[in-house]
């Protein structure tokens, strides 16, 4: 039996059961061990869950493998580079700093081995640290969907209704106040109404409160629940510049809440999904919410909470792996003043504030 048992485990693996066992007798009378075995389906699927979303899940490991691999050939051509990291004072004082500050630690060797690389005998620490920035701002995107040349445009392109600009994230990251921000930004200094929508009957009391700020700021104001009842508040307000809708958060970890918001959007034209995001969440989940949304197609990242935190790391990391622009920072709970415009050169500021003596 025992070597029935050791056969059974090379042919068919750790993971088969026996199904049945016993003795049998064969044609000249001799007895001989039967094994019936198979393997549990059941419990490899539960060891190992089936891709979902298999292509988009693909690309990500594809590229991770990419970036590992690259970064590991650059271990190896530079490690003299690398060790001069650490015996140069300057250049390991900023390097351990930016490490500090929570960026990414390959993106940081990356872009401090291409600056350091670019200079040539002068290594001071603001030259090394405008070259960084140089090579950073080089590496991200940047938009403002509404400045003067942007309205231009979207403007020509009307197709005889309003474009749709949804807010979405988690919960709890302020996307109804980003919303009223930004809705009362573009009343007061443009002059353009918006029409404000609420998607979100998930939370007790969410539409009462866009509705206030829609009614102060004189704009008018639908609650709808399904796609259809959105296209027929996107023509009630056909007059209006924009559509800009609050949808509802929740823990978007959970692909199928995802899911349900491709269901309401999907092939509706004109559509700008606003990825909202906080700036004192961690990395991995941050990392982990864009990529659940992905499927979506995002128009631009929004970051709130920034007066929050005391480092802006997290929020270059995802500009590093992501192609997504930068649109907005939200700075405060004043409506509309705490909202900014994105800008490469705030984001330096926030990356090397002068107090910390480096510029």
């Amino acid at each position: 039996m025992a070597e029935a048992m050791d056969m059974i485990k090379k042919e068919m693996g750790p993971d088969a059961v026996i199904l049945k066992s016993g003795k049998v007798m064969d044609g000249p009378g001799e007895a001989l061990f039967e094994v019936q075995a198979a393997i549990d389906q059941k419990q490899q699927e539960e060891v190992s869950p089936p891709f979902k979303n298999s292509t988009n899940q693909l690309k990500q490991i594809e590229g991770k493998i990419e970036e590992i691999t690259h970064f590991l050939s650059l271990l190896v051509s530079t490690k003299e580079q690398f060790a001069n990291f650490y015996n140069h004072e300057v250049l390991s004082k900023i390097y351990h700093y930016l490490l500090m500050q929570e960026l990414d630690e390959k993106k940081v060797y990356l872009l401090l081995t291409k600056a350091v690389k670019n200079l040539k005998d002068e290594k001071s620490p603001s030259k090394i640290i405008a070259a960084f920035c140089r090579e950073l701002m080089n590496a991200i995107s940047i938009m403002n969907p509404f400045s003067s040349d942007a309205l231009t445009l979207s403007s020509s392109g009307r197709l005889g209704l309003p474009p749709v600009y949804t807010f979405m994230g988690p919960t709890g990251v302020g996307k109804t106040t980003t919303l009223a921000k930004l809705a009362a930004h573009l009343k007061i200094t443009k002059g353009l109404d918006v029409g404000i929508v609420s998607l979100d009957n998930y939370r007790i009391g969410a539409s009462e409160q866009i509705a206030t700020y829609a009614r102060v700021l004189e704009l008018p104001f639908a609650t709808v629940q399904t796609r259809e009842e959105l296209e027929f508040a996107r023509k009630q307000m056909r007059n209006c510049f924009a559509v800009f809708v609050d949808t509802t958060g929740r823990n978007f970890l959970m692909s199928r809440y995802v899911l349900e918001l491709v269901e309401v959007f999907s092939n509706m034209e004109d559509v700008h999904h606003f990825l909202v995001l906080s700036a004192t969440a961690k990395d991995k989940d941050l990392t982990k919410t864009i990529q659940q949304f992905d499927s979506l197609g995002i128009y631009g990242l929004i970051f709130t909470k920034v007066d929050e935190t005391l480092s802006c790391g997290n929020i270059i990391n995802q500009l590093l792996r992501f192609s997504y622009p930068l649109v907005y920072l939200g700075t405060g709970q004043r409506v509309p003043e705490d909202l900014e415009e994105a800008s490469k050169k705030r984001l330096i500021n926030l990356l090397f504030p002068k107090k910390e003596g480096f510029v």
